[in-house]
């Protein structure tokens, strides 16, 4: 031991120094790192082993031991030399093992290789717990055995004094032997929730929306492969929310939701909507003398005030044209009344609009103002476009009608009119004025137009 001791440290301080100073290209060397301290324990002590029976051997020939003793007492050092050496490798192992998993979790490696088969954790948690009832099993029959066959080679009876020497022995052997096999069950245990924590701590990030996170790969078992799937599921997941959010920015978050998940029929469907148009009036000659960065600024400052009274009231927004707004109430979700929803956003929009103004006067830039037309009828509506660009949309006489009854506002001087269909389906809550039935342009039907106040 004397001289396998400082060969020992010397291993210990190597597999420690490398662990240290792990890099990338070093992973095949670093995950092996617990397995070469398990095989450094098991030779040192196999060395000692097969030195302690040379010297054995030594004296027995030099003192004329019979061979059988010679043989039994050799086998007894070999044994209780070799089961040290397994004990203590298995402790290094998982010590190792966890150190590992403390340094990769800080400073993480690229690991390329996949499990191999003989670092499976079947295979793993098999040597070890199977190695531990072996020894202790052939230890304790060992002994129990060696010591039985001493006492009747007495010669007389068992005494009670042999069988308390006896019974203290294999009670000893016993609890040295169950301390070392619950120290290493313990730690498998402890390091077995190591790697789960891992895993655990990175899917919560995930599920609060952290796609930054990765769980690292510290090992070249089955959690290895698990950590690597867990990665490749978090990048399609970070691609998709990037998709969704990149996707919301160009239709409103309920729509591209509901596409996303194919629940808009891409056949198109017969729906009884309330559609909403609005208008900047005379913006054209406002951009004329305008900067286009102020311009850009000012219709952005107007379009956010606008889509968030119409989300407010479970509108949706199907598109910006120029400095106007095409938007749907009941569709793609259904509700009941869906009239009412269009004209207090018109109304909320008045509101915004105001205020809008009063901002902007402040600080000397042009108020503006805008025109809203509002329809109820029937529409198709579905995803149309060529598979490279696709949009939800309204199609049908409702829309146009409702695109007509905006451009109506500059002729009756009012700010927001509806069709005398969504008039009847109003509940009489709010104040309107009637301003008799008109034909449109483009229409030979006539609309009765009622003007909201």
């Amino acid at each position: 031991m004397a001289f396998a001791l400082p060969f020992r440290i010397y291993l210990f301080r190597r597999h420690h120094r490398s662990l240290n100073t792990s890099s990338a290209g070093t992973e095949n060397s670093v995950l092996s790192l617990p397995l070469a301290e398990f095989y450094a324990e098991v030779t040192i002590w196999a060395v000692n082993a097969a030195i302690m029976l040379g010297y054995l051997g030594y004296n027995a020939a030099c003192l004329q031991i019979h061979l059988a003793d010679a043989l039994k007492y050799g086998f007894a050092v070999f044994f209780g030399f070799m089961v040290t050496g397994l004990i203590l490798g298995m402790i290094s192992f998982l010590e190792m093992e966890k150190n590992l998993v403390g340094i990769l979790v800080k400073r993480p490696i690229s690991i390329r290789r996949h499990p191999t088969r003989s670092s499976s954790m079947f295979k793993k948690f098999s040597l070890l717990l199977v190695s531990i009832v072996v020894i202790l099993s052939v230890v304790t029959v060992y002994v129990l055995f060696n010591n039985l066959v001493a006492l009747t080679e007495k010669g007389h009876p068992f005494s009670l004094a042999d069988i308390y020497y006896l019974f203290s022995k294999m009670l000893g052997i016993s609890i040295v032997l169950l301390g070392s096999g619950v120290s290493i069950i313990n730690r498998i245990a402890r390091n077995t929730k190591l790697l789960f924590n891992l895993q655990l701590n990175v899917l919560k990030k995930v599920e609060h929306g952290d796609y930054a996170s990765r769980v690292p790969i510290v090992s070249n078992d089955e959690f290895s492969l698990i950590a690597r799937q867990t990665n490749q599921m978090i990048e399609g997941l970070k691609e998709r929310e990037f998709i969704r959010d990149t996707f919301g920015r160009y239709v409103t978050e309920e729509v591209r939701d509901l596409i996303l998940s194919q629940k808009i029929p891409l056949n198109g469907e017969v729906r009884t909507v309330t559609i909403l148009f609005s208008d900047i009036r005379d913006f054209s000659t406002y951009s004329e003398s305008r900067h286009p960065r102020e311009v850009i600024a000012k219709i952005n400052a107007y379009f956010a005030e606008m889509t968030e009274a119409i989300h407010k009231n479970g509108g949706i927004v199907l598109e910006y044209l120029g400095d106007g707004i095409e938007a749907v109430f009941g569709a793609p979700s259904p509700v009941h009344n869906h009239g009412e929803r269009a004209i207090q956003s018109a109304l909320e929009m008045r509101t915004k609009l105001m205020s809008l103004n009063q901002h902007w006067e402040r600080k000397n830039d042009t108020p503006l103002k805008h025109g809203i037309g509002i329809h109820t009828g029937e529409v198709v509506a579905g995803i149309v476009g060529p598979p490279s660009r696709l949009s939800y949309k309204m199609i049908g006489d409702t829309v146009n009608l409702a695109a007509r009854i905006q451009e109506l506002t500059k002729t009756f001087d009012s700010d927001i009119l509806i069709s005398g269909d969504t008039y009847l389906s109003l509940n009489n809550q709010f104040n309107t004025r009637c301003f008799g039935t008109v034909t449109v342009r483009g229409k030979k039907i006539e609309t009765d137009i009622y003007g909201v106040l």
